[in-house]
Order: C-alpha cells, then structure tokens, then sequence
C-alpha cells in the first residue's frame, strides 16, 4: 500500500515547545516513495496547527493511493496527527462485475466507504506507528531523536478527499482509579482468587466516542495508575473514561472527566457485589486424565432470589490441531435467601489421557434469572482452569483470570 501513487510533501516545524512555529510545504511530486520524501523544502505556509487538504485516488481495485508527509521538529515533542475524510461522501465505486456473480436488487451492495488511515514512518521509512478509524484516524506519539518522521495518509477502502492536520500537544500528569466496594467502601484488592482490573479509554471532544487505550490491576490499595498508553505513547490532556471489573461484583463504568496539562487526576470507583456471590472447590485430576469432580456454592445478601445455575465446560488446545471445544454442564434451580444456609451444587465432567501439552480446560459457572434465556441476567459467575503441563508434569489448578490474555487496541 505504500508504494501507490505516492504524493511526497516535506513540513518543516521548527521550535514546536512553543504553541506555534513556522513551517514550509516542498512541491508536491507523484510517484516517489518513502525514502525519497520531502527532498527539499518549499513555500513558507504559516504556523501550527497545520492543516493540508489532500486527495486520494481510488484504483480499478478499488484501492486508495498514499500521500506522505515528511515532518521534521525539535526531539521528543509530543505531536497530534489527525486525518479525517471531507464531510462530504465519495461517490459510488463503479468496478467491472464477473458475469459469475449476480447482484440481488432487494439487498444491494454495501456503499464503498473511507477508512481513514495513518502510517507513521521514521527517518529510514520503518512504521512504528499505525491505526485506523471509521470517520477519524488520530495518533499522538513524540518526535523522535533524530528529529524526523514521515506520515502516510491513506485509507484501507476507497479514496476521497481528506484533510491532515498536525499540531502540537500537551501530556497529562497521571490518572489514578481507585476501586472500592460501594458499600464498605473498602479497596478491592487483585489477588488469585479476587481479581481486580480495570480499562483506560479516551473520548473525543465530543464525548461520544471513547475508546479502549490501556489497563491495568489493582494493587494492595486497590489503586490502578496510568501515565501511558498501552503501546508507551502519553496520556494527553482530554477527555477520559474508566471501566471497572472485579471478581463477584458487577463492572461499573465511570462518567467521563477531563484531565488537565501535568495535573494527576484521581477517580474513586464503586463495585455493586453481584447478587449472588459464587464459589468453587477445584477437582485434583491424575496426570493419566480423568474424572474432574467439583463443588459450587451460591450465597446471595438478598432477602430472597430464584435463580439458574449452569455450566459451561471450554477446552482450548486440547489436541495437537489446537482446536478449541466447549459442552455444557447440567442446569440446576436455586432459591436463595440473605437468611438461608448457603446452597452447594456437585458438578463432574472427563477429562481425556491425550490432552496436548499448554491446553487449558475451563468449567464456567454461570447463575441468572429464571427467564427464558437466564443468559440475559447474569447474577454471578467463577470459573477455574485445568492446564496440562509439559510431559508428565499432569494438570496444573490456576483462576481463570490467571490465563494469559491478549488485547488488540
């Protein structure tokens, strides 16, 4: 994609400290790639922000070309790279139909879109920076020590009109959250067993989009703290959000609050217990496999609560394809009450000899309403897994919240 009907331009920002510099624009040149951006320098334009209108042509394919921007700044400023398409929409792709392929009038085709996309180049054209959006494709990183980068705008879907604008920024302090049980107001602590996170996003200036930026665990305070982003790039000042989780009690999400130049900001977040409060006792398999025998035990503060308990077994990796597989386990009625013992259920599946080495086998305990589907009414749920060690190791006991977990910003 970076190689197509290329357009080279070369900003200079001198003394980006400042809330404003000079810049210049070097004449735009077709079909140059990456090495050859930004040559020499032309016309001075004005000062920052600097906002360049663009084009992108969309290809018999139905691809859309790439322009570069070569930018070149004091080290270690913290910069905004913001490419957004015209508010205006491009026209109908128009492309050649394969007689084998026949268009249903009553669901005609989806309308091509443009999906605005920003690849971040270093002096030597190696991407250390890329991400998409839908209506606004939006970076924030520091120049780097050589003073250099080189931006492409491009867009994965057809082309259209766009604008780039570049313009310095500022880096908050910290945020800090702090989750709490709502009623005790006591810290809730991650641990094996009682696990506590929570995820970072960052909302625009309209409040209406956030999005997923960061994590993090609780610590003996039950205190999660960020300055950076997942990827490392700063928090800058803006808009943020916080949503919290914890094992046995309900995810809450936080109202969105602004975040100031340097200023630590500090949220106190409150977890709802679950209604009904579920727990375990984990099954000792053989290192040959067999049976997995396990008891749950339901608890609720509530005067009185008419729920379903079930279970859901999910094996991952268990052969040598690494395929994944899932069965249910039986469900159970419960009537619960603050005033009741608490109530116990046994649970019992197989687990087979030829379980591959690093599988992990799950069982899930679920308790919802009694509606049709309890599904939509989740009351409380606890899982543990069974992970099958290298050799004849056997099966290790971990948490679910113990697996590792992979995340795509």
């Amino acid at each position: 994609m970076l190689k197509r009907n290329l357009v080279i331009n070369t900003i200079v920002l001198n003394g980006l400290v400042g809330a404003f510099c000079s810049a210049a624009w070097a004449t735009q040149v077709s079909n140059i790639d990456c090495a050859t951006a930004g040559a020499s320098a032309g016309e001075a334009i004005g000062t920052l922000p600097l906002t360049q209108a663009g084009t992108l042509i969309t290809d018999t394919n139905g691809l859309a070309s790439s322009d570069f921007y070569k930018y070149t700044g004091t080290p270690g400023t913290l910069l905004k790279i913001i490419l957004k398409p015209k508010v205006v929409a491009s026209p109908p792709l128009v492309l050649p139909i394969p007689l084998s392929i026949k268009i249903d009038p009553i669901f005609p085709q989806p309308t091509p879109q443009m999906y605005p996309t920003i690849n971040v180049l270093d002096s030597d054209c190696g991407v250390f920076r890329s991400i998409s959006g839908y209506n606004t494709a939006s970076v924030v990183l520091s120049v780097p020590d050589d003073g250099v980068l080189i931006v492409n705008a491009t867009s994965y879907g057809i082309g259209g009109d766009y604008k780039l604008t570049a313009k310095p920024t500022n880096a908050l302090g910290s945020i800090t959250a702090t989750v709490v049980d709502s009623v005790t107001k006591q810290p809730l602590i991650n641990s094996v067993s009682d696990y506590t996170s929570a995820d970072l996003l960052h909302c625009d200036s309209t409040k209406n989009n956030c999005q997923y930026i960061a994590s993090g665990q609780s610590d003996e305070d039950g205190k999660i703290s960020w300055s950076i982003e997942q990827d490392g790039t700063p928090l800058e000042v803006g808009f943020y959000q916080i949503v919290a989780s914890s094992n046995q009690y309900e995810p809450k999400t936080s109202s969105i609050f602004a975040v100031a130049k340097d200023i630590d900001k500090s949220i106190v977040v409150g977890l709802k217990s679950s209604p009904v409060r579920v727990s375990t006792t984990n099954c000792t398999v053989p290192k040959t496999g067999g049976v997995c025998k396990f008891s749950v035990t339901f608890t609720t503060s509530q005067a009185k609560i008419s729920a379903t308990a079930w279970g859901i077994v999910d094996g991952n990796g268990i052969n040598n394809l690494g395929q994944r597989t899932q069965f249910p386990l039986p469900a159970q009625s419960l009537t619960l009450s603050s005033t009741d013992n608490a109530k116990t259920l046994n649970y019992q599946f197989n687990v087979p000899a030829n379980v591959q080495d690093g599988a992990s086998i799950c069982p899930n305990i679920y308790v919802g309403g009694l509606g049709a589907d309890p599904s939509f009414d989740i009351k409380g749920t606890n899982s543990f897994c069974l992970i099958k060690g290298e050799g004849n190791t056997g099966f290790q006991i971990l948490p679910a919240n113990q697996l590792p977990i992979t995340r795509n910003k």
